[in-house]
């Protein structure tokens, strides 16, 4: 095993010379507040409707241009002046171009636009799921997050109760989706009705506004079961109805700030709502304002909602999951009433419907293969045509936002199928006065505070570019240890003018950027148990054109912490320019494992770009001497370097007879799934452990073959003699 990239890695972290650190006080974290940004300005800017077309056979229709399209405001035709098919990023295309293939006038051939990166979010409506729907969501989580996972998509999982805690985040890692998966469980309807009869949402609000044959069903149910007379049933029905309107209330309340918490974006975000549905009543609330208010947002953030009814197919008959009995003529006989449980079961998909359609989803209703329906969205939303317009002034005089609608159709094809969000109001819709006053909060005025309220900022801001590479390792001396690296790059980096110029020691004019850093690890809870704050300086020459430019372009820092119990954890970096208060963040997760004997484990993987000397000969069989190795933050690699990877291999059991490991490692190279590059498995030598039980191994991928994109490098480990096997990977781009 070569040694190199541990002493790189070694270097980086502390003797760094493009990272100049000095001692400032670490930030902590603390409550965040969320600025509401409406992004949808009607009167002044260009408005992007995204749309979807289909054949009859449900297959995307490709090759469409501008002037297919008829867009029309309230039954008004509107001009279009922007035109772009997206196509969703993933393994087997290249990363975004630099510019947008944007149409004038849609007579030309338009190549698809590539997004960098999507995130799906997955809305679990746990308050109106019974145990068995709770299990087959979770089956519907833990499909996406095996299967439907792949480079350059994010995930998120949140629960309506608020279960997921801090885990309810975008990422891409999947310890992280899998651990809040496993926060889903079972709220006790208790809250509703303690009694031992059941009544439901829908009977109760059925015999509240005087449903005769419900109230008659629900009589004969509570008198075979001894629960009480038809004074007590309509009692129980007042006081269900009014803590289900509470409820329901609360769970869209819920979504909506899920949708509010998007970033607002030019390209499409996708939200599964998963629920067994509510019914509908207004007359106890606000419902119908509510779900108004999420769509008013997710038209200004671009969001489309699908909805899946977690109970599959429903054929609206009593059975073994109800808490009834399915016909009392049979038992007593007695009259039984007419009643239609087809009817309840239609009423509770009423809002999956209207948020689906509002937003320009689909509802996914009455169907037990939940996964392959989520897995047929994510492919059908992968492609979309973008279409920007002008709406004509909007009179404003009027105190209340108008709903705008819209309709997208394609000329002369009336054989296709067109979907696109119903409509937009005009104006934001007036929030909730705790809203209002969170987000009116006065601004952070020092640099601490600001890193402060942007470490716990619900996502990641992109004003200053930064990269964090997150690294787990293990030692017999310091334990567990997690290390930040971190790179800021100039741009977005104010430096000054001529006058902040200052001489070098080689008597050259360089002008210096100071960034305030900040770094903060925190457990599974959202707890911070370490912290760390420096400032750093990127030099750079005063005079375009002069030679000297010390910082290249970049600064490279690192934050190690000593970590004493396994988990998951999560890494926030910051980055300040001192001088204009930009700030850009990231966040990264990293899985702790539990170091022990006998259980076979990898650090993380250390992958660095190795790249000959321009001045040295192209032979392969160059001196060692004539390579430069880079810890490239942003694991962004040129085609003509070679991949250096390094990893450690703990806790391998020693062979019976030998007294020592026979552990093989078998390195793949995937791309969208598929493997392209294989180094089939092969014996870890033991030349350079000093301590069995923790083997480092290394090799050296070329990266010639590879076209550009976006690549999964998978290294598997496998214990000859405990028959254990172990696999870490990490993700790269090929320039």
């Amino acid at each position: 095993m070569r040694k190199s990239l541990v002493s790189l890695l070694i270097a980086l972290l502390f003797t760094s010379p493009l990272a100049h650190a000095q001692n400032t006080t670490a930030p902590l974290p603390q409550t965040s507040t969320n600025t509401d940004d409406d992004v949808l300005r009607i009167n002044t800017n260009l408005v992007q409707t995204d749309v979807s077309v289909f054949d009859r056979k449900g297959k995307f229709v490709e090759g469409l241009q501008q002037s297919d399209f008829e867009l029309k405001v309230d039954g008004k035709a509107q001009p279009l002046s922007f035109f772009e098919r997206i196509a969703s990023r993933g393994g087997d295309t290249a990363f975004a171009p630099t510019a947008a293939n944007a149409s004038a006038n849609g007579d030309s051939t338009v190549t698809p636009v590539v997004e960098p990166s999507r995130t799906i979010t997955f809305f679990v409506d746990d308050f109106h799921l019974t145990p068995q729907t709770i299990a087959r969501s979770r089956a519907v989580l833990k499909d996406f997050i095996d299967k439907q996972m792949t480079p350059g998509t994010d995930g998120m999982i949140v629960a309506a109760s608020g279960s997921v805690g801090f885990l309810a985040q975008p990422t891409s890692d999947k310890a992280a989706l899998k651990a809040a998966a496993q926060r889903i469980k079972y709220q006790s309807r208790a809250a509703l009705d303690i009694q031992k009869c059941e009544l439901t949402e829908y009977q109760a609000l059925a015999i509240d506004r005087g449903d005769r044959d419900v109230l008659a069903y629900v009589k004969q149910q509570f008198a075979y079961n001894n629960c009480g007379d038809e004074n007590v049933v309509r009692s129980r029905a007042r006081v269900v109805r009014r803590q289900a309107a509470l409820l329901n209330r609360s769970v869209v309340e819920n979504l909506e700030a899920v949708v509010r918490s998007r970033p607002a974006s030019s390209t499409r975000q996708i939200v599964f709502f998963i629920s067994s549905g509510f019914a509908i009543d207004n007359s106890e609330g606000d419902i119908n304002y509510r779900l108004r208010r999420v769509t008013d947002q997710a038209a200004r953030r671009n969001v489309v909602i699908y909805t899946l009814d977690a109970r599959g197919l429903s054929v609206g008959n009593l059975d073994a999951s109800t808490d009834a009995v399915s016909d009392i003529a049979n038992i007593n006989s007695t009259f039984s009433p007419n009643y239609n449980s087809l009817a309840e079961v239609s009423q509770s998909q009423e809002v999956l419907r209207t948020l689906a359609a509002d937003t320009g989803g689909r509802a996914l209703l009455n169907n037990n293969g939940l996964e392959n329906l989520v897995a047929n969205v994510i492919n059908e939303t992968s492609s979309y045509y973008l279409l920007g317009w002008r709406p004509e002034v909007i009179d404003e005089r009027t105190n209340e936002p108008k709903f705008r609608r819209i309709e997208v159709g394609i000329k002369g094809r009336s054989d296709l199928k067109v979907r696109t969000r119903r409509g937009f109001f005009n104006r934001s819709l007036k929030n909730d006065a705790n809203a209002v006053a969170a987000n009116s909060a006065a601004p952070p005025t020092t640099p601490n505070a600001a890193l402060n309220s942007a470490l716990n900022a619900p996502n990641e801001r992109p004003d200053i570019p930064v990269a964090l590479y997150g690294i787990f390792t293990n030692d017999a001396a310091s334990g567990s240890t997690v290390t930040a690296m971190v790179q800021v790059t100039s741009d977005g980096v104010n430096y000054g003018d001529a006058s902040t110029s200052k001489t070098n020691a080689n008597n050259n004019a360089v002008r210096q950027a100071t960034v305030n850093l900040a770094c903060v690890l925190l457990n599974e809870a959202g707890k911070a148990v370490y912290s760390d704050g420096r400032d750093v300086q990127l030099t750079q020459a005063a005079e375009a054109g002069q030679a000297e430019n010390q910082s290249s372009g970049k600064l490279v820092t690192g934050f190690t912490a000593p970590v004493t119990k396994p988990g998951l954890y999560q890494f926030r970096v910051a980055a300040r320019d001192a001088l204009s208060g930009r700030i850009g963040t990231k966040f990264q997760w990293i899985e702790v494992p539990e170091i022990k004997p006998g259980a076979l484990t990898l650090s993380s993987l250390i992958i660095a770009e190795k790249m000959r000397a321009q001045s040295a000969p192209a032979a392969d069989t160059q001196a060692t001497s004539d390579f430069t190795t880079t810890l490239d933050i942003d694991r962004t690699f040129r085609r003509a370097a070679r991949l250096q990877l390094q990893v450690f291999i703990y806790n391998a059991a020693p062979n019976t007879s030998t007294r020592t490991p026979d552990v093989t490692m078998e390195l793949q190279v995937t791309r969208a799934g598929k493997s392209v590059l294989n180094a089939p498995a092969h014996p870890v030598t033991l030349t350079d452990a000093k301590d069995i039980s923790r083997i480092p191994y290394g090799a050296e991928i070329p990266l010639a073959s590879l076209a550009p994109g976006l690549y999964t490098l998978q290294a598997t480990a496998t214990d000859r003699t405990s028959r254990k096997s172990v696999t870490q990977s990490s993700d790269f781009v090929v320039k």
